[in-house]
C-alpha cells in the first residue's frame, strides 16, 4: 500500500468519526430539546397559535417599570420597559426598530438586533420551535452537576450565546453571552403552571451593566393583527424642528479633542462642545449645567474606554445649532474643564447620536465649518455615498487592511487618532507580530486603558488608500476596545485626508468628498 493510499485512508477513517460524532451530538440535542419541551409544555404554549402578550412589573436601571412583551408566533415582538427612562425594542421579521429615552425611532441592527432576538426568543421558548432561525449545538451535559449547555447562535449570525438547562426539571434557566469583557445574562426563576405550560414568574437580565428585575403578572394570547409594532423613522423626530429662516452654517474647528462646534443649549452659547459620533447621547460638565438650571433626569450605565461605569441623566430646556432645533434635550452629567470665568474656549459637553439623527450633518474639514440640513432635503453630487451599520448608537463602516482582512469599524469624530483596533481582533489576526511598537493609554469615558502604537502598510476606507498609517493596538480586554464584532474605531485624524464628510444617519450613510 502505498504512503498516498494510507494518508487517504486515514483522512477518510478521520471524516467518518467526525461525522459519526456530529450525528450522535445531533440526537443528543434533539433528545434534550424535546425533553426541555416536556417540561415547560410547550406544545400547549404553542396551542396559542396567533402569539401571546406578557405583562410583569419591577425595576429596570433602578427605576420602577412596567414591562409590556408582545409575542407573535412566527418570532416577531415587541418589548417595552415602561419607566422614567423608557424603551421600547421591536423586530417586525425584517427590521429592527429601537425608541429611546427621548422618544426618538431608529434601526436596531447587527449585533444589538442579534441579542434582542436572543432575550425575546428564550424568555417566549421560541427557542424550542423548530422553525426558529437558531443553529444549535449540543455544547455538554454534566449529569453530576445537574446542568447542560447549548451554544447557539441567530441563523447567519455573529453573536454567541449559551443556553443552561437544570437537568432535573429540564426547566431552561439562563441565557449568557459577551459582547464586551463582562458578561450578559437572562435568568428565568420560579416557573410556575399557567393553564397547562410553565412560565417564569421572576425574570433577571443583566445587559451592559444594567439591571432588570421583573415579576410575572400575567400572560393571555394575542392576536396576530394585535402587535403594536415600533414605527420607522418617517423623517421627523417628536422634539426637532428645522427654522428655515436660519442658517445652517456653523464655524467648527477639528482639534486634537476632536470636532468642536457652539451650540445653544437653553438660551446660551458661551461653550464649546465636541460634536462626536462616537457618542450615543448628549453629554455636559456638572458645573455648565448648574449655570443653565439643568435638573436631575434620571441614572444609567454606559460602556466607555475603560469599561461599563454609572451616568446620571439631566433635563435641558432647548438646544440649537445652525438650523436645528430640539426642546427637552437630555443629557448624561460629566465633569470637562469648563471654567465659568473663561472667555469662550472651554470645552463643556460632547454632542452625540441625539442631533446626529435629528439632522443631516456636514462637515466641511479644509474650511473648519459645519452645515446642519433636515432629514432629506441634501443634494451634493459630489459626495461619494457608503452605506453604514448601526452598532449599537455608532455608525460603521466596512473598511480593509494591508493583510486584505475587512473589518466593520466605527466612526469617531470624538477619537483624535488614525486608527484603533480592538483587542478581539488584534488577537485573532495577530496585529502586533513583526511591528514596531512602542506603549501608550488610551483616555475616554470611564477611565483609560494600554495600549500599543506602531504602523501598519495601508488602511483602505470608502475606496480612498492611506499608505503607512499610524495606528493603535487595543492591549486589554476591557471597555469598548473589547467589542467582539467591531474591528476597531476610526478617528479624526484619518477622517481629515477628506476634505468633505457628510453624516446622513436617517438615510443610513455616510458620504465623502476628497
Amino acid at each position: 500500500m502505498s504512503r498516498f493510499t494510507l494518508k487517504m485512508l486515514v483522512i477518510i477513517l478521520f471524516i467518518n468519526l467526525v461525522s459519526i460524532h456530529f450525528c450522535k451530538a445531533q440526537e443528543n440535542l434533539e433528545v434534550l430539546l424535546d425533553r426541555v419541551r416536556e417540561a415547560v409544555g410547550y406544545d400547549e404554549l404553542k396551542n396559542w397559535k396567533d402569539g401571546f402578550r406578557f405583562e410583569a412589573m419591577g425595576k429596570a436601571g433602578g427605576y420602577k417599570c412596567q414591562f409590556d412583551f408582545q409575542f407573535l408566533a412566527d418570532g416577531r415582538f415587541q418589548m417595552t420597559f415602561d419607566s422614567q427612562l423608557k424603551e421600547v425594542y421591536c423586530f417586525d421579521g425584517n427590521q429592527g426598530w429601537y425608541t429611546d429615552y427621548t422618544g426618538l425611532t431608529y434601526p436596531m441592527e447587527y449585533y444589538k438586533l442579534e441579542v434582542k432576538k436572543l432575550i425575546a426568543w428564550f424568555i417566549s421558548s421560541h427557542w424550542l420551535d423548530p422553525e426558529c432561525h437558531l443553529d444549535m449545538t449540543l455544547n455538554s451535559i454534566n449529569q453530576k452537576r445537574s446542568t447542560a449547555q447549548i451554544s447557539l447562535k441567530v441563523s447567519n449570525g455573529v453573536v454567541g450565546a449559551m443556553i443552561h438547562i437544570n437537568t432535573d426539571d429540564y426547566f431552561p434557566e439562563k441565557l449568557t453571552w459577551k459582547i464586551y469583557s463582562d458578561e450578559n445574562f437572562v435568568e428565568l426563576k420560579k416557573h410556575k403552571i399557567i393553564g397547562s405550560f410553565y412560565f417564569p414568574y421572576h425574570i433577571y437580565i443583566m445587559e451592559d451593566g444594567t439591571e432588570i428585575d421583573i415579576r410575572f403578572k400575567d400572560i393571555g394570547e394575542m392576536a396576530r393583527a394585535s402587535l403594536r409594532r415600533c414605527k420607522s423613522y418617517d423623517g421627523e423626530a417628536p422634539d426637532t424642528r428645522i427654522r428655515h429662516n436660519a442658517s445652517s452654517f456653523i464655524w467648527s474647528n477639528f482639534t486634537n479633542r476632536g470636532l468642536l462646534v457652539r451650540p445653544t443649549i437653553n438660551g446660551c452659547d458661551d461653550a464649546l462642545f465636541i460634536l462626536d459620533t462616537g457618542s450615543s447621547c448628549y453629554d455636559i460638565d456638572i458645573d455648565y449645567a448648574k449655570k443653565l438650571d439643568m435638573k436631575k433626569f434620571g441614572k444609567g450605565k454606559a460602556v466607555g474606554v475603560g469599561g461599563t461605569f454609572s451616568i446620571t441623566f439631566l433635563q435641558g430646556e432647548s438646544l440649537i445649532l445652525g438650523s436645528v432645533e430640539q426642546t427637552n434635550p437630555i443629557f448624561v452629567k460629566s465633569y470637562w474643564p469648563y471654567n465659568k470665568k473663561s472667555n469662550r474656549d472651554q470645552v463643556a459637553g460632547i454632542l452625540g447620536f441625539d442631533l446626529f439623527y435629528r439632522a443631516v450633518v456636514e462637515v466641511n474639514i479644509h474650511e473648519n465649518t459645519v452645515n446642519v440640513y433636515e432629514p432629506g432635503t441634501y443634494n451634493n453630487k459630489n459626495i461619494k455615498w457608503h452605506e453604514i451599520v448601526f452598532c449599537g448608537d455608532i455608525p460603521a463602516l466596512k473598511c480593509r487592511l494591508s493583510n486584505g482582512i475587512e473589518g466593520i469599524y466605527e466612526i469617531d469624530t470624538g477619537f483624535s487618532g488614525n486608527v484603533s483596533f480592538h483587542r478581539d481582533f488584534v488577537i485573532k489576526n495577530n496585529l502586533l507580530e513583526g511591528r514596531e511598537l512602542s506603549e501608550v493609554i488610551l483616555q475616554g469615558a470611564g477611565g483609560e486603558i494600554p495600549a500599543f502604537q506602531g504602523y501598519i502598510e495601508w488602511f483602505e476606507m470608502a475606496g480612498y488608500k492611506i499608505e503607512n498609517l499610524r495606528v493603535v493596538f487595543a492591549g486589554t480586554d476591557k471597555g469598548a476596545t473589547s467589542n467582539r464584532f467591531t474591528a476597531g474605531t476610526i478617528g479624526g485624524e484619518l477622517l481629515s485626508h477628506f476634505k468633505i464628510l457628510v453624516f446622513d444617519y436617517a438615510g443610513k450613510r455616510i458620504g465623502f468628498a476628497h
